[in-house]
C-alpha cells in the first residue's frame, strides 16, 4: 500500500529504461529522498518537500539540458 494509504496506482512509473510496475508517485518521492535530492520538511500527514543543495544542482542541470534542446532520454546529471 502506498504511503498515503490510497493503494497502488494502476499506472506504472515510466523512466528512460522502461517501466516500474507497482511503483507510484510516492515511491518516486521516497527514491528522491533516498538519493538526497529531496527533503521532507513536513510530517507524515502533511508532507512538505524541498530540494536539497544536490537537488537544486541537478534541477539546474536539467533546465540547462532542456534549454539546449536536450531530450529527457539523453539527460544524465553530473554529480
Amino acid at each position: 500500500m502506498s504511503r498515503m494509504g490510497m493503494g497502488k496506482s494502476k499506472y506504472p512509473t515510466r523512466y528512460k529504461g522502461g517501466e516500474l510496475k507497482d511503483h507510484d508517485d510516492w515511491d518516486c518521492v521516497d527514491d528522491l529522498e533516498l538519493v538526497g535530492l529531496l527533503e521532507n520538511a513536513g510530517t507524515g500527514l502533511n508532507p512538505v518537500f524541498k530540494l536539497t543543495a544536490l537537488g537544486r544542482m541537478v534541477a539546474a542541470q536539467l533546465r540547462q539540458h532542456k534549454m539546449d534542446k536536450g531530450t529527457w532520454q539523453t539527460f544524465a546529471p553530473r554529480i
